[in-house]
């Protein structure tokens, strides 16, 4: 069984391990760089209040919505190693951030499903 992070089911990421990786990477730094980059109660909030007003979002317009909003709370320099670590390819630091932000919103939509904030099927029937 892969690891996910607490309430990840992979509905939506298929690869857990370059969040995974960063998190360890990120520990040897300071504990402040691993807080950044787990969901807050304010994330679920506002993932809240973007359903409960819905206005047409499909959920990559979701995830892309969270996944600029957790830019900045990757730190890059770590994002490319865990990336190298996990599949042998250097990649620039932005498209490392995006990668690892990028998989971070997608958890959040999943956690926010099991704790039925949204719904995939409502979002996909819309």
């Amino acid at each position: 069984m892969e690891e996910k992070p607490f309430l990840a089911n992979g509905s939506l990421v298929g690869d857990y391990r370059p969040l995974l990786m960063y998190w360890r990477l990120a520990k040897e730094k300071s504990r402040e760089v691993v807080e950044k980059s787990m969901l807050t109660h304010s994330d679920f909030r506002e993932l809240e209040q973007l359903v409960s007003s819905y206005c047409g979002h499909s959920i990559v317009e979701l995830i892309d919505y969270f996944k600029n909003r957790f830019r900045d709370r990757v730190d890059p320099e770590i994002a490319v190693e865990a990336l190298y670590r996990v599949y042998g390819v250097r990649v620039s630091s932005s498209e490392a951030v995006d990668k690892i932000a990028s998989i971070i919103a997608s958890w959040l939509l999943e956690a926010g499903r099991i704790l039925n904030i949204i719904s995939y099927r409502s979002w996909r029937d819309k």
